[in-house]
């Protein structure tokens, strides 16, 4: 889970006045009752994403109250207790079309480099398109 909250720390990053508006959409898929108290306090709960956002802080409060109150973790959905299946990737990940903050429909494609860690821009779409 700290891998899936970096690489949306890390996406949000590349063009924040754009994607910050999805932090809290994001969000909400860390399991964070899966991360170490430790992270969720050190690294999780200061960051300015999270700590700007009502919905995020939310969150960070009821995966607090999952470690601090054990009788009150049989109300948190079932799976944000379950591990996801780690599998190997190797590969490209494709971002595709998009929607702006101001609603238009856009066509820029980024790739995720696996081997690098790394998102890179590719040739723009010949159309704008979005929810591809």
């Amino acid at each position: 889970e700290e891998q899936i909250f970096e690489a949306i720390v890390r996406w949000i990053g590349c063009d924040s006045e754009q994607r910050l508006e999805y932090i809290s959409g994001l969000f909400v898929e860390v399991r964070l009752p899966l991360l170490s108290p430790e992270y969720l306090s050190d690294v999780v709960t200061p960051h300015p994403y999270i700590r700007n956002n009502l919905q995020c802080r939310d969150l960070v409060d009821a995966a607090k109250d999952f470690f601090l109150l054990p009788n009150r973790r049989s109300k948190l959905p079932a799976h944000l207790l379950k591990p996801r299946r780690r599998q190997n990737f190797f590969g490209t990940i494709y971002a595709v079309g998009g929607i702006t903050s101001s609603g238009d429909r856009h066509g820029n494609v980024e790739m995720y480099n696996s081997l690098k860690d790394e998102w890179e821009f590719a040739e723009k779409m010949s159309t704008r398109r979005s929810r591809v």
